[in-house]
């Protein structure tokens, strides 16, 4: 079971999200962004209503490949989240 809460780190520690409660969702993606971002032939994804995930140290920088921004650590790299900003979700 996941706990209500739950605090993650981009690797060098820069940006800290909180992210409450259980995923909505949790699927491989497959569409030609996600492929692209990972070099591969999908990504996992797990998401979650936007309110659901927040920013509570630092500022992402953000990049949009084709639809939909992605955040991540403008020091390390390390990717954060994604926006589905018309479905209000993050993943």
């Amino acid at each position: 079971m996941l706990p209500a809460v739950s605090t993650v780190t981009c690797p060098c520690g820069a940006i800290e999200l909180s992210i409450s409660g259980a995923p909505l969702a949790q699927f491989y993606c497959h569409c030609d962004d996600c492929r692209k971002m990972t070099s591969g032939a999908y990504a996992a994804e797990s998401v979650y209503r936007q309110d659901a995930v927040t920013v509570t140290r630092g500022t992402p920088a953000v990049w949009t490949l084709q639809r939909n921004p992605r955040h991540y650590c403008a020091q390390c790299g390390g990717r954060l989240f994604i926006e589905v900003p018309a479905q209000k979700l993050r993943g």
